[in-house]
């Protein structure tokens, strides 16, 4: 199998035990089930940005490799999504985030959906402004995907372009990796959020 394969892989595995934390809920007693489930979770959020810098330091990966790299090193930011055990990854991939994202942009500068989880990232980190005009205009470009419907539908708190996220929605349910995983549940949030 190749690297690619198996950082996909990884990714998704990632996903599926991200998932299982979830089923636990919120608010129940922390036992050892929980903690167990969580530390695969971490474990294979941690072997997964190792098998994804393997395949950049390799050659030959995707922007897709890039995005899913930098989102799932985003993601580690939220507190609560890793233990606490894994500070010193936690630190790093606070920084490197935005260097995979910068490298990601040097080798696909046509990619659309770099600049736009640039900028989305940067608004929710650094609170630097992302309008709503600007992310259509992300849109408007040429190879532009579904992905920057997850920020205009979230702005619109689930009034507008509600279409393209339930497209986007099944889409990423096909495809469950940690960057679909989080895809996912923005949009769901927004369907919820419409349904009040």
């Amino acid at each position: 199998m190749d690297l690619a394969s198996l950082a996909h892989m990884c990714d998704i595995e990632a996903a599926r035990c991200m998932q299982a934390v979830l089923e636990l809920g919120e608010g129940r007693a922390y036992t050892a089930q929980t903690r167990e489930k969580y530390e695969a979770f971490n474990a294979k959020t941690i072997e997964t940005a190792r098998k994804y810098e393997e395949l950049l330091a390799q050659g030959g990966p995707t922007s897709d490799d890039y995005l899913n790299l930098a989102v799932l090193y985003w993601q580690c930011q939220e507190p609560g999504f890793l233990l606490s055990a894994n500070l010193d990854f936690i630190k790093y991939a606070g920084v490197r985030y935005a260097e995979v994202l910068e490298e990601a942009e040097k080798r696909f500068p046509t990619c659309p959906e770099i600049g736009f989880w640039k900028s989305y990232t940067n608004f929710y980190v650094l609170g630097a402004p992302f309008p709503v005009e600007e992310c259509q205009k992300i849109m408007e470009k040429p190879g532009s995907n579904l992905v920057p419907y997850l920020y205009l539908f979230s702005c619109s708190q689930g009034r507008e372009y509600q279409a393209q996220a339930t497209k986007l929605l099944a889409d990423c349910k096909a495809q469950p990796t940690l960057k679909n995983h989080y895809i996912i549940s923005v949009i769901e949030s927004g369907l919820k959020m419409k349904e009040w």
